[in-house]
C-alpha cells in the first residue's frame, strides 16, 4: 500500500546511526518514503503510529541483533501483532546466524547481509514489493 504520493514507505530499524542514515539516504534518493529507529521498541511505535495515520510501512528492514534491546525478532513479532500486511527484510552482519539462514520460519520475507550495495537492496526491496 503506498503513500498518498504512490511511493511506497519504508521503516528501517538499526542501532547503528550510520547504517540508519546511509540506507535511508539511499531509499530516498530512490524515490521511497523512509522513517527510522534505533530500537525495537522505537520501531514498533513508528509501525503503529503509521497505522493509526492510515499510511501504513510496505515494508520494513530490521537489524537482527540490537545490544541491550528488542532485537529483529521480537521486533517482526509485535509489528504481526499489530497487522500483518507488509513484508519484512532480516538485516545483520552475521551471516553465519541460524536465523539468517532460517529467515522465513522467522517470518521474514528476505535478508539482506551488511554491509550490502545499493544494488542488492534494490533488487530485494523490487522482488518484495514486485516491482
Amino acid at each position: 500500500m503506498a503513500t498518498k504520493n504512490n511511493a511506497y514507505k519504508i521503516l528501517i530499524m538499526d542501532d547503528q546511526e550510520l547504517i540508519l542514515e546511509s540506507s535511508s539516504e539511499l531509499l530516498r534518493i530512490l524515490g521511497y518514503v523512509v522513517e527510522t529507529a534505533k530500537t525495537g521498541e522505537e520501531a514498533v511505535n513508528v509501525f503503529k503510529e503509521a497505522i493509526d495515520d492510515g499510511e501504513p510501512f510496505d515494508l520494513v528492514i530490521l537489524d537482527l541483533t540490537v545490544p541491550g534491546g528488542m532485537g529483529g525478532v521480537k521486533t517482526l513479532k509485535a509489528m504481526k501483532e499489530i497487522n500483518q500486511d507488509f513484508k519484512a527484510i532480516v538485516s545483520s552482519g552475521y551471516s553465519n546466524d541460524p536465523i539468517m539462514s532460517d529467515y522465513k520460519n522467522f517470518g521474514f520475507d528476505g535478508i539482506l547481509i551488511k554491509p550490502f550495495k545499493l544494488d542488492i537492496l534494490q533488487q530485494i526491496i523490487d522482488d518484495l514489493l514486485g516491482k
